[in-house]
C-alpha cells in the first residue's frame, strides 16, 4: 500500500511554510471547490466495484504512481522500468538526470498532489523520482506498446496525470513545445485506438484535444462517450422504411382492385398465424428445461431486466445489426424488430478496461448526472447470458473476438459484471432503447401465449396429469369391457 506514513516533521514544516507565504487567492470558495473537484481525478476504486473482482482493479505486473509503485507484488518490475527508461535517453540525459528531470518535476509537487487528494502524502524528493521513472516508462509504452502491460496501464489507480507526461516530454525532447505537444497528443490517441474495445471519436470532437484531458483513462472515456453518429448513420433504417412504405402502397392498390382475393387470403393468414403462434409458444415452453424457464422468469438483481439475445431472436425474430456512431447511436426499431448495436472488441484486456471505465465514470460524475458508459455495459451484460447469445452477436459482427476466447468465456465475462446504474435519477438514451425492447417483447403475441400457458397450464401440470391419468384408466376399462361384451353391438348398433 502506498499511503506514505513516513512524512517527516520537516516535510510538515515545509508545507506549512509554503502555505503561509502563498498569497490568498481572489477566487471565491465555490469556484475553488469546483476546480479542486475537477483536478481530483485519480482516486481509489470504490469498494462496491473492488470487492466484485479485485484483480480487475489491482495491477498484476506494473505499478505506476503512488497507489501501487511500492507494492511488493509489482516492485520486481522496478529495474525493468529503469532499464527501459535508460534505453530511451541519450548519454547526456542519463548523466544529468537529476538536474534535467528530477529537480524540474519537484516544481509540480503541489499541482500533482491535487490529482490524488488526501491519499497523496510523500516527500518532494520521493515524488520526483517516482514520477520520473513511472512517467518516462509510460511514455516508452506509448511509442512501443507491450501488450502484457495494457491492462495494468488502463487501471484507474495506475493513472499518471498528463501534466507529468507533458513536462517529461518537454524535458527529454529536442523539438519545440507546440510540436512536442502535438506529437504527444497523437501518441496518446493512437494508444487509445489500439486498446479501446469500442470505436472512438476523433480528437477534434473532444473539448481541448487529447493532451488537455486528465490522464489516459480519462482520454479513452472521452473518446468513447463523445463518439457521435454521422448524418448517414441511420441511412439503412431510413432506406428500409422507404422500401416498406413503397410495398405497402402497392399492396393497397392491388387490394382496391381485387378485394375478394385478399379477404380469403387474410382469413387463411389469420388462422395460420394464430395456430403457429399457439403451437410455437407451447413447443418453446415444453421443449426447454425446467431450470431454463425458471432462469428466464427470475428477475436477476445483478443485471438490468431485458430479454437475452437468443430469447429476442427465437421468440420475436429480432435482428441484430451493427450501427456506426458509438454507444450514443444504440437504437431498437419496434416496427422492423431490429436492434442496432456498435461493434465491441473482446480480448483478454476487455474486462479490465470496461470495469475501470465504469469505476472512473462513477467517481467523476455527480449523483444527478448520467452514467452513459455504465448504461452501455449494463445493456450488454443484460442481453448476454449464455454462449448462444455470444454466438449470435459474433456472427453479426457486433462482437469481434480476439485472443482465441470461446463463447462460454465471453458469456462469463459479461455475466460477472454487475449493474451500476440502478440508483441514478437521470438516465441516458440507452434506457429508452431498453424500454422499447421490453415493451415490444412483453406485448408480443408469442410472449402473451407463453405466459398464459405457463400460468394456467404449466403451474397446473400436476392436476392435469391426474385428470389425464383418470381418463386413461376410464378408457382402458371401457376398452376391456368392449373386448369382453362387444361394445359395437350394444352401443353403436344401427
Amino acid at each position: 500500500m502506498a499511503y506514505y506514513k513516513n512524512s517527516t516533521k520537516r516535510h510538515w514544516v515545509e508545507q506549512i511554510s509554503t502555505s503561509i507565504k502563498t498569497k490568498p487567492s481572489t477566487v471565491d470558495d465555490s469556484e475553488f471547490n469546483s476546480k479542486e473537484k475537477n483536478k481530483l481525478c485519480i482516486v481509489a476504486v470504490p469498494k462496491c466495484f473492488f470487492k466484485e473482482n479485485p484483480e480487475a482493479y489491482k495491477p498484476q505486473k506494473l505499478g505506476l504512481g503512488p497507489y501501487h509503485h511500492f507494492r511488493a507484488e509489482v516492485y520486481q518490475m522496478e529495474w525493468e522500468k529503469v532499464a527501459a527508461v535508460k534505453a530511451s535517453l541519450n548519454e547526456e540525459q542519463i548523466n544529468n538526470f537529476d538536474v534535467l528531470v528530477v529537480d524540474k518535476l519537484k516544481d509540480l509537487y503541489v499541482s500533482i498532489q491535487e490529482h490524488y487528494g488526501n491519499f497523496f502524502d510523500m516527500d518532494v524528493n520521493t515524488f520526483a523520482w517516482m514520477f520520473a521513472i513511472d512517467g518516462l516508462f509510460l511514455l516508452v509504452q506509448l511509442y512501443h506498446m507491450q501488450k502484457e502491460f495494457v491492462s495494468d496501464i488502463m487501471m484507474l489507480e495506475n493513472q499518471i496525470p498528463f501534466e507529468v507526461l507533458k513536462a517529461l516530454q518537454t524535458y527529454v525532447s529536442s523539438v519545440k513545445d507546440n510540436e512536442d505537444d502535438g506529437l504527444l497528443s497523437n501518441k496518446l490517441v493512437r494508444f487509445c485506438e489500439a486498446v479501446s474495445p469500442l470505436e472512438l471519436a476523433k480528437e477534434s470532437q473532444i473539448r481541448g484535444g487529447a493532451s488537455c484531458q486528465l490522464h489516459l483513462l480519462d482520454l479513452l472515456y472521452e473518446l468513447i462517450v463523445n463518439k457521435v453518429a454521422k448524418e448517414q448513420g441511420n441511412h439503412e433504417l431510413l432506406s428500409r422504411k422507404k422500401k416498406v412504405a413503397c410495398i405497402n402502397d402497392i399492396k393497397a392498390s392491388v387490394r382496391e382492385r381485387f378485394p375478394s382475393c385478399f379477404s380469403c387470403r387474410s382469413l387463411l393468414g389469420q388462422i395460420r398465424f394464430m395456430t403457429s403462434t399457439v403451437f410455437g409458444a407451447a413447443w418453446h415452453m415444453f421443449s426447454r428445461k425446467e431450470e431454463d424457464l425458471a432462469e428466464d422468469e427470475k428477475i436477476n438483481a445483478q443485471e438490468i431486466r431485458i430479454p437475452s439475445v437468443s430469447l429476442l431472436h427465437d421468440v420475436m425474430n429480432v435482428e441484430f445489426k451493427v450501427v456506426q456512431g458509438g454507444i450514443s447511436s444504440i437504437e431498437f426499431s419496434k416496427e422492423h424488430l431490429i436492434f442496432y448495436l456498435p461493434t465491441i472488441i473482446v480480448n483478454e484486456n476487455t474486462e479490465v478496461i470496461l470495469r475501470n471505465l465504469v469505476a472512473y465514470e462513477a467517481t467523476r460524475v455527480k449523483s444527478c448526472d448520467i452514467l452513459q458508459f455504465a448504461e452501455y455495459v449494463d445493456l450488454m451484460c443484460g442481453i448476454i447470458d449464455k454462449p448462444r447469445d455470444v454466438e449470435l452477436l459474433r456472427k453479426r459482427n457486433i462482437l469481434k473476438v480476439q485472443d482465441d476466447m470461446d463463447d462460454e468465456e465471453i458469456a462469463n465475462l459479461f455475466n460477472g459484471i454487475k449493474k451500476s446504474t440502478s440508483d441514478r435519477k437521470r438516465q441516458h438514451g440507452l434506457d429508452k432503447a431498453v424500454a422499447k425492447v421490453n415493451e415490444r417483447f412483453l406485448n408480443s403475441t408469442q410472449v402473451k401465449v407463453y405466459r398464459f400457458m405457463q400460468k394456467y397450464v404449466y403451474n397446473s401440470w400436476k392436476f392435469l396429469t391426474f385428470c389425464a391419468t383418470v381418463l386413461i384408466l376410464i378408457f382402458t376399462g371401457f376398452q376391456s369391457f368392449c373386448d369382453v361384451y362387444g361394445c359395437s353391438d350394444h352401443f353403436f348398433a344401427e
